[in-house]
Parts: structure tokens; sequence; C-alpha cells
């Protein structure tokens, strides 16, 4: 915190301070991780000369449950087996009325609820558990548990998805369940909420639930900070980025209504060779003056379905309001915040599939056996995220409403030339609103 007030510029005189207390930080933490091995190893000796010597159990017990918790949080597999067993087998050797046994077997039974008030009746769900297969994360149905929403249900920690059904509409509501939680839908305050699903969804509507989910917290990812808890409202997402066919309407519709200069200028563009100097054109014209598909300048010709993408904010935002006053409903640019929701569900995963990554699982720089290009918004099918969003990991980033500053916004998603670290969920950056490069594009969402 001392560092942040200081700028990075600024003479090693002025950075004395901060860098003191993060030596003093650094100091105490490598003496406290010493004190804690001697710990372990003085109770360790005492078992040698009293095998259930309930002090020494309790406290290699309580040792292994910080270790627990601190390696689920740090979502280490083969760390939370290691200590769940260790935790395990000194609980199983204290007397079994041991006062101070209750709070560990609860910890190790790992089971909470989860219960979604909704605002109809009628509606009926069905429940996935999230499971980690060879790769990537894949649901598996729990038994039992298609019910009316509002019943409670008691279920072992984890990661799930409710897919609940109203009439036509059917959307996905992941949740956690924590030990001894009772999760549901909460609002900013975090008091309950009734599950409000819209009745004007269309077929590539993905409607995001409001609540609670993780932000952050992924060392790998640039500009992702530390894990924090979040609210987010409710929103709908199109299920893909906006097309060249989509955007090409837009710019279409502009000449046609006679506003030749604001088409020209939303147009995707090549950068140009100075700062401040706008390149060609990319689409080309036909004789009546409509945009069409063409090749650039590296002879790739761009195909209809491929995500719209070398327009600089400006043109994103005035597509979004094109789309609303086209379909009297209010879509805009997603926050960065939404997208990050939309991509990583509600349990804090790296990627929109889980934690672990393969280059066939999106649209990025080593997902061809060619050149890389971009895709069409429909292949890469397992690039999908926990609510039924699909591209956020690869393809094309999102212009997003928000930024840091002003005069410059943020961007978030992966991109077809993008490195597995850029293809991350808590990845994210920001541009010049001017900005126009091969790697950003349009994402709509509205607010519910």
């Amino acid at each position: 915190t001392a560092l942040e007030a200081v700028p990075t510029w600024a003479p090693e005189a002025e950075k004395a301070a901060a860098w003191g207390l993060q030596f003093e930080g650094e100091r105490a933490e490598a003496e406290a991780a010493l004190l804690d091995v001697q710990a372990e190893q003085l109770l360790h000796q005492a078992l040698a000369w009293l095998p259930d010597l309930p002090e020494a159990l309790l406290g290699l017990a309580e040792h292994s449950l910080r270790a627990l918790q601190q390696a689920e949080r740090d979502r280490r597999d083969a760390d939370i087996r290691r200590w769940r067993a260790l935790l395990e087998d000194y609980t199983r050797r204290l007397p079994p009325g041991h006062p101070a046994l209750a709070p560990y077997r609860a910890w190790l039974d790992g089971r909470g609820t989860w219960a979604v008030d909704t605002a109809a009746p009628g509606m009926r769900q069905r429940v996935y558990r999230y499971v980690t297969g060879p790769g990537r994360m894949v649901l598996e149905p729990v038994p039992g548990a298609a019910t009316a929403p509002g019943t409670p249900l008691t279920l072992p920690i984890g990661s799930y998805v409710a897919v609940v059904t109203a009439g036509r509409a059917q959307v996905r509501v992941p949740f956690v369940v924590t030990r001894g939680g009772h999760g549901t839908l909460t609002d900013a305050t975090g008091r309950p909420v009734r599950l409000l699903i819209p009745d004007d969804l269309g077929p590539d509507d993905v409607f995001v639930a409001p609540g609670r989910w993780w932000s952050g917290g992924d060392e790998r990812a640039v500009g992702s900070g530390p894990g924090v808890e979040r609210w987010t409202g409710a929103f709908v997402m199109r299920r893909y980025p906006v097309t060249n066919t989509e955007y090409i309407a837009f710019l279409d519709d502009l000449v046609a209504r006679g506003d030749e200069a604001a088409a020209l200028r939303y147009a995707p563009r090549e950068r140009g060779g100075t700062v401040g100097e706008v390149g060609p054109v990319i689409y080309g014209r036909d004789d009546r003056g409509r945009f069409v598909l063409r090749a650039d300048v590296d002879g790739d010709v761009w195909q209809p379905a491929w995500p719209v993408f070398n327009a600089d904010w400006h043109g994103a935002v005035a597509f979004a309001a094109w789309t609303a006053a086209r379909t009297g409903q209010p879509w805009r640019l997603p926050t960065a915040d939404e997208v990050e929701k939309a991509a990583r569900g509600v349990d804090g995963r790296f990627y929109p599939w889980g934690d672990r990554f393969d280059a066939s699982w999106c649209c990025m720089r080593d997902s061809h056996p060619g050149r890389p290009e971009p895709a069409n918004v429909t292949d890469f099918p397992l690039d999908e995220s926990p609510y039924g969003v699909r591209g956020l990991a690869g393809n094309v980033r999102a212009w997003c409403a928000d930024g840091p500053s002003p005069g410059r916004r943020f961007d978030r998603g992966g991109f077809w030339l993008a490195s597995a670290t850029e293809c991350r969920s808590a990845d994210v950056h920001d541009h010049e609103e001017t900005h126009r490069a091969a790697e950003v594009g349009v994402r709509l969402v509205r607010s519910v």
C-alpha cells in the first residue's frame, strides 16, 4: 500500500520506507514458517513417546486443517489430498467422544445446502456437479436432484450448475457449496433474492444470474489482482461476439440513412503508420456502396462468421446503441467485471472450462496446424463458460464499457494470437478508446 502512493519513477530514497516495511514482512513470514516447522516436529516427537497423546494429535490436526484450507484456496489438488489424509488420520486416533472432534468431523464431512427461490411457479431445476476429468472440468448429473427450485438440497462441497427451466427458457445457474454453508442467490447486501428469468430471451441470449463470485486471484494473469469476492447484478450476454456479417449490416444501415461519414468512422481499419494516423478501411464496397468482405493487407479474406475486430471503442458503442434501437432492448457494452463473471462463473476457475489448458479448446495461436487465424464464432464449442457464453478464452477480446482512466477502456478475453496465459479469464488489458487491433472486438450485454 505504501508503494502504491509512490510514483514508479521516484528515486530510491522515496521508496526506502516502503521497502523497509516489505523487508520486515518477508522476514516475519520466514520466521513464522520456521516456527511452524519446529512446532510440527515437536508434536511428532511427543507422539513418538505417547502415540495417542490427545494434545499432540489435536495440534497436528489443527496444523493439517490450516494447510488444507490454504491448499483449497490455491486449488492445489495434490496438496488437498495429502492434508486431508493427514487430518483424517489424526482425528481418527483421537478418543471418539473427545469434545474437540466435532469441528474437524464437520470439516471432513464437507456438506452444505443450496436453494434458490423463484419469481414464478412451475419452474424446474436439474443439478449437475463439476468434476475434474483428464483435462477440463465436466458436468455430471446429481442423482435425485431434479426438484422444484426453492427445495433445499444438501450436497457435498464443490462446484455445481443448476439448469433451471421456465416455460421455453432454460438457464444455467452456477453455484458453490461450502462446508456448512447455505448457498442461494443474493442482492448486493447479501440478502436472498428470487430468481427472475427474463421472458424475452432469444436463442442466443445467455442469462447471468445475480450474486457473488470470485474475481482475480490468478497470479499468472496480467492485471488480475488479489482474489476478491464481488457482487454483480443480473444481466443477459449474447452467446457469441459480434460477427462481420452483423457489423456490416450496421455500417450499411448508416449509409442507407445518409450517414456515410459515421460508417467510415466506425468501419474496421488497418492501423496507421504513425501516431494519430487512421489506416485504410479493411472492408470493401460494392457498386451500390454496400460494405463487403475482401482480403486485407496480409492477403487474408475475412469470413462472414468471424468476429469483427479492428474497430475502435467508439465503433463498438455505436453498434450497441444501433442494436438497442432496432430491438427495443437496452443492449450495451459489458463492464470488465461482467465479462470476467460470465467467463468464470462463481468458483474462481482460471479458464471458462476449468483450471487446465489445452490449445484445442479455444482459438489461440497454437490451435491451428498452420498459421494462426481467427475462427467462426461457432467453432471451438469447448470454449464455453458455466453460463453457456462461447469464445471468452479465445478468438477475440471484448471492448468494455469501463476503464482505468478517462480516454482508456478495458478489454477482456483471449484472442486468436494469444498465448495460453493471455487466455486466462482474469487477464485484463486497457487501451485508448481510438485503439484498433486484431485482438479486440465487440460483445453485447443488457441489464435485467
